[in-house]
Formats: structure tokens, sequence, C-alpha cells
């Protein structure tokens, strides 16, 4: 009877840890799970050993990356009459595996220790990533060996610099043989590398607005056209006050944008296809590098600008062409232009975040004048347009003064309902009543009479009852001539503000020799009503 060790596991049956104890095995150099063994070594047996085996193969090479093809055996043996199944895992050379729907990350990967599996540590899982890196790129052999390099030769030719044809080998491009090895794919002219560019509506993956992908070409001309496309949409912000000189700003640094462009394709890991992604949304620029922290590397030492890159022949290669100067300034400057919180770390990726600089439409908005928003709003102003709530607020108060306006007319009515005067025979005339107080002040005279009713078509009708009727009254208002101005009627003297009189019905002078003319006496008028 034997136990477990740290090369041997026993299960009486398949169960959910499968994947765990097979990764915990590859990364620490293989070993066996026997299947039909309980813990203290006693055989149990499988029931169906050939369909134990199918499931077991489909979720080693479905569930476990990178892939296991070739690093895993399955066979059936024999123990005191009874089956069992032997999964035999060999040591995998692209460690760390993980479990794929985990990452590698702590959950996902883990390493045999003693008799169990244990999770590893982030630090562990990096340092594992630093050492398979290089033999990924300069280490292992492309499988397109019909590889040609006229773009990288045009990008050196720009910077004045002629590749010789020993050029491969000196740029790491090639194996001791001779063969082109991964990096040499990168920089190809013709490869299935491919860079995505996506532009979201709004500030969320919700709506997708455009996706670009620049691929099947040399590596550092995909970066060069990201580079181009992040200047075109990275817009410039103006506004003009009065005679000072007109202002420009960015929606972010373009220093800053670059830096981070190029340490994402410099620090990238490639080693399972992954490249960098780019992002466009209405408030920021988004950058995530695949790898996460090199291996060693803390924080504090990323922000302070050690340099220490991950694929140094791709530094090497973008160092030629003046895209870096590794000097390890590129990163400090980004975080005294922003600060540290647009990083955000992971196990497995490097996201930047560069927010959009606000301050001229604000500034605009504040000042009236100034930016988009505030030359719109004085625009408006301008033009005599209002809110929607102001309009709103102008239409209510419109609305009110229309109502108390009416209320006002109506209370006016009805103050003035009644009849004028009296026909001779008695009737009540149709017109509105009104009351004349016929004074010494003939201004006020003629006030009083501009309340008779004067609006169009009533008018002229009204006047012409008026000076028609003929009251049963000592007076009339039949135009009559005054003794202190023959001639002149009373239209004449209440239109023209003059000291008025009437003239008694039977004692009117109808002369035509003035100076033979009686002395017509005057009297004063003081109202006017029917009967008096």
């Amino acid at each position: 009877m034997s136990t477990e060790s740290n090369r041997l596991e026993f299960k009486l049956t398949l169960t959910d840890d499968l994947e765990k104890e097979a990764v915990a095995f590859l990364n620490a150099g293989g070993g066996q799970i026997h299947f039909g063994v309980n813990d203290e070594g006693n055989v149990t047996g499988v029931n169906d050993a050939d369909a134990l085996q199918l499931q077991i193969k489909d979720r080693i090479v479905n569930n476990i990356r990178p892939g296991t093809l070739g690093l895993f055996d399955l066979f059936i043996e024999e123990k005191d009459g009874k089956q069992i199944v032997v999964l035999n895992l060999a040591g995998g050379p692209a460690v760390p595996y993980y479990i794929r729907k985990y990452g590698r990350s702590e959950r996902g990967c883990f390493l045999r220790i003693g008799s169990a599996a244990q999770p590893m540590t982030e630090e562990h899982i990096e340092h594992l990533m630093n050492r398979r890196q290089p033999a990924a790129l300069t280490g292992v052999v492309s499988r397109h060996q019909d590889l040609t390099f006229n773009q990288l030769k045009i990008f050196y030719e720009g910077k004045g610099v002629v590749l010789n044809r020993h050029f491969a080998r000196t740029l790491d491009l090639t194996m001791p043989d001779g063969k082109f090895n991964q990096l040499a794919y990168l920089f190809a002219d013709t490869n299935r590398i491919s860079v995505r560019v996506a532009k979201w509506w709004g500030t969320n993956k919700m709506r997708l607005r455009e996706n670009e992908e620049y691929g099947d070409c040399s590596l550092v001309k995909a970066m060069q056209k990201v580079l181009d496309k992040f200047d075109i949409e990275n817009i410039t912000q103006a506004r003009k006050r009065g005679m000072k000189p007109r202002e420009e700003l960015r929606l972010v640094d373009s220093a800053a944008l670059r830096e981070l462009i190029i340490n994402a394709f410099a620090h990238n890991d490639y080693t399972n296809g992954d490249t960098p992604v780019f992002e466009i949304f209405s408030d920021r620029f988004a950058i995530t590098s695949y790898g996460g922290l090199v291996s060693g590397m803390t924080q504090g030492e990323f922000f302070s600008g050690v340099s220490r890159p991950r694929n140094p022949e791709i530094m090497r290669i973008f160092k030629d062409l003046e895209y870096v100067e590794r000097l390890g300034s590129g990163i400090p400057f980004v975080v005294e232009k922003y600060g540290r919180g647009i990083f955000h770390f992971s196990s497995s990726i490097i996201r930047f975040s560069l927010p959009f600089d606000r301050a001229i439409d604000l500034a605009g908005a504040k000042n009236d004048t100034r930016g988009a928003i505030g030359k719109r709003q004085e625009n408006d102003r301008k033009n005599g347009k209002k809110t929607g709530r102001k309009r709103e607020e102008k239409g209510k108060k419109r609305a009110r003064k229309g109502r108390e306006k009416g209320k006002k007319r109506a209370r006016k009515r009805k103050r003035h309902s009644g009849y004028d005067f009296h026909h001779p025979n008695g009737q009540r005339s149709r017109h509105r009543k009104r009351t004349f107080t016929f004074c010494q002040s003939g201004q006020e005279a003629h006030r009083k009479t501009q309340g008779i009713r004067t609006s169009s078509p009533h008018r002229s009708r009204q006047r012409r009852t008026l000076e028609s009727h003929q009251m049963k009254t000592a007076f009339s208002f039949r135009r009559v001539p005054f003794a202190s101005t023959p001639g002149r009627s009373l239209d004449y003297h209440l239109r023209n503000d003059t000291c008025l009189s009437l003239q008694p019905r039977l004692e009117r002078v109808r002369s035509d020799d003035p100076a033979s003319a009686l002395p017509v006496p005057t009297l004063p008028v003081a109202r006017v009503f029917p009967g008096v």
C-alpha cells in the first residue's frame, strides 16, 4: 500500500478539483493521479474505465491553458483484480499553467507542494512569466519562415539607418540555426497579429461606435497607426477671450498619451498571441496591456521609473527608431501629470485611463463667453432665445396678466352697465350709461365725454344718436351757439377745453343781425340728467 506524495495523488472518482490537481503537477514538473484509489491507498476500482478516460481527457484539454496536448497520458491498470485509471502528467515548458476560467491569478495557478496543491502567489506567477518570456520570443521557432521585413527597413531608413543583410541576426530575429523566431514573426511584413482600437458611445461598453483593427503588418507599423489614430481623436479645444491670445487645449496631454501607447506595445506579453487593447470613451482614453508588472518589480519601483523591460529585444528596436529612450522617465512624467490613480494593476494586466480635460468648456459655461457651451449660451442671449424653463415662466406671467386684465374689464363693464338717456317717449336708450359732469373745467368735461363708447363701428352712431336726442328738459345736447362766441357749437367747446354753457331752448337767438340781437343769458351747468 502506497501513500500520496508530491508526485502521486489518489482519488476515488472524478471530482470538481481535477483541473486544480493537474495544473499543480504541470507547474511542478509532473506527477500521477490514480482514479479508483482512496486516500489510504486502498484500491476500490472504477465502474466504466473507458468513459472515465474520455471525461478526463476532455476536461484537461478544454479547461487548462496553455495547451496541454502532448503533456499527459491516460491508461488503465489492474490492481487487486480491479481496474483503475492513471493520469500521467509531465512538467510543461510554458509555465505557469492555469485554469482557463480564472486566468493567471491566485485562483487559477497552483503548485504541487508535498501531497497538496497550493495556490501560487502573484510574485511567483510573475517570476515564472519572466523566465518564460525570452524563450517564447527569441527561443521558439516561428511556424512561418517565408518572412520579409520591408516595412521595418523603411522605418529604419527614415531614421537614417540602412539595414544590411545580417540585420536579422543583429536584431535577434533568428535562431542559432538561422531560422526565424517568434520575435521575427512580430516584425514581419505579414503576420496574424491584430491590434484592436474600439470607440464606444458614452462612458461604458454598452454601445460600440467604431471597431478598427491594425494587423497583418509589422508590429512597429501597427503601433504607428495607433499613434496616428489617437492623435486625431485627441482633438484640440480652443477659445478666444477679447483681445487676449487664443487659448488651445487638447483632451489629454499628447506626450503622456504617446508614452502610454508605446509602453503598452513594448511591455505587452505576446506569449499567447495577446496584443494591447485601446479604447476611446466619451470622457477618457483607456489602454490595456497584458502581462502585469515585470517579475520582481514593485508598484513603487514602477512609478519611480525603474527600467526593467519585459521584452528587451522589442525595446532595442523601438530605441533604434527613437520611440523610447530606455531612461525610465516616461512613467514618472505621466504620474506627475495625472497622478497614480489612472493606473490599475492585476496579476495579468495593466490598465491606463487618461481622463479628458474639459477646462475650456467648463470655464466657458461659467463666463458665458468662453468655450463651446458658453458661446452657445451667449448667442442664445443675443438672439433673444430663452431656455425652456424661462419660456415657461414667461408664458405663465403673460397668462396671469391676461386673466387680471380680463377681470378688470369685467368689473368695468359691470360698473358701467345700464343706459344713457331717456327718449322723449319715455323709452330707454340702448347706449351704456355715462355720467357727464359739465363744470367750469373744459378739460374735465372733455375727459368725461370720452367715456362714451367710441370703439368702431359704434362711435359715429353713438355721436349721432347723442346729438339728435330731444330731451324734455331745459337743456339739450343739440348744437346751439354760445352767446359769447356766436357760431360755435357745443362740440367745439368740448373738444377745445373752453368753459361750457348751454343755451335755454326757448330763448335761442336766431337773428341775421348780430347787433340787434338781444343778449342771451348763459347758465353754468353742473350735471345733466333726464328730466332736470
